[in-house]
């Protein structure tokens, strides 16, 4: 009997121990609300999910809960906020001219890596006011000014990729992950996430990149495509199958009317049509418009002439999601057996590649 005590006595304890110490409190001050404004607290990894508001008074709000794993959420006044990493302990957080959060180890980490990245904003200013004062046809200064911007990137991304490889162990690695993912090849990220701890590979940023991957994957050259369904400009439902494998060359284009660079790009696409198409060459747009017609008038301004499907749902189009699509233009080439044998060809480089394989 003295033993089933001792025993439940341990469990009673060892359970309170652990709810002690998942037990948070956040004490913020802010300048940039009143006394009576709400403050949200939100998780950030997946979808912005407020779970916690307080009350501005004297410039203070607070917080508490409990929080037994950590995790990236959000603090919002207004249009003003920051991220904080949700975790047991006392969290500071300021909000307003200098920014910043602390208080625990991961948000002591955090902060960190954000005045790393700081004193990089001061020159991204300086170059954004140095832009506006240059014209367009003056080449030697924009030449010069691409040049300044290229190396302040560089910096940018090698922080960047600083503050993932020092944090692999931890979610910080997989927020800053999510940040550079762009910046960064799919074997670089491969290896960091195969390296990373189980903590990394299970925050929400590292899952959204890991997913994303997978999709870009889809559209890696010698990968057979993958098919989908759309509607057309008359609503009709059509398949990439409808086009691919009959014995043509099929380029993919991810486009919109709204984009610049697509509209700027489609005199190109058009002459490797109009130069290939009776060669055994298609081009099948996927457009990621949200609006029927500008869709159509975006066609019949640039005067396109071949295969066009969307589900008018933008950037959420599921042609650009099943192929993590996330800049446009860009483009898939596709041979007759369905496998992928060019990836985001612009200008004269459709061409060339056409004129080798269609000789």
């Amino acid at each position: 009997m003295m033993k089933k005590i001792l025993f439940a006595t341990t469990l009673l304890c060892t359970a309170l121990s652990v709810s002690a110490q998942s037990n948070y409190v956040i004490n913020g001050t802010t300048d940039k609300a009143k006394d009576g404004q709400t403050v949200y607290l939100a998780l950030a990894e997946g979808s912005w999910t407020p779970v916690d508001s307080a009350t501005v008074a004297q410039g203070k709000f607070t917080f508490k809960g409990k929080q037994q794993k950590a995790c990236f959420a959000t603090i919002g006044i207004g249009r003003s906020g920051t991220n904080i990493v949700l975790e047991p302990g006392t969290i500071s957080v300021a909000i307003g001219e200098n920014t910043s959060v602390g208080g625990t180890p991961l948000n002591d980490r955090l902060q960190t890596y954000q005045n790393k990245l700081k004193v990089l904003a001061p020159q991204y200013k300086a170059l954004g006011a140095e832009y506006k004062t240059i014209q367009k046809d003056d080449k030697a200064k924009m030449d010069a000014f691409e040049a300044k911007y290229e190396a302040l990137q560089k910096q940018d991304n090698a922080l960047q990729k600083e503050c993932i490889m020092e944090n692999t162990d931890n979610i910080i690695g997989g927020f800053y992950l999510a940040r550079a993912e762009s910046n960064l090849s799919s074997e670089e990220i491969d290896q960091i996430i195969a390296k990373a701890s189980p903590e990394f590979k299970a925050s929400g940023y590292t899952q959204k990149v890991i997913n994303h991957q997978i999709a870009v994957k889809r559209g890696n050259i010698g990968v057979r495509y993958t098919d989908i369904t759309l509607k057309d400009v008359n609503g009709k439902e059509v398949s990439l199958s409808d086009y691919i494998g009959k014995g043509k060359y099929v380029l993919i284009d991810f486009w919109a009317s709204w984009c610049g660079p697509c509209r700027k790009e489609m005199p190109a696409v058009k002459a490797a049509y109009e130069k290939f198409a009776s060669k055994g060459f298609e081009i099948v747009g996927i457009s990621l418009d949200s609006n029927q017609s500008a869709w159509e008038k975006g066609i019949e301004s640039l005067g396109i002439t071949w295969p066009q499907m969307s589900d008018l749902k933008g950037w959420k189009c599921e042609g650009s999601v099943l192929y993590g699509i996330n800049s446009i233009p860009a483009t898939l080439l596709v041979d007759p057996n369905g496998i992928i044998i060019g990836k985001n060809l612009r200008g004269e480089e459709i061409e060339k590649q056409l004129s080798e394989v269609l000789k």
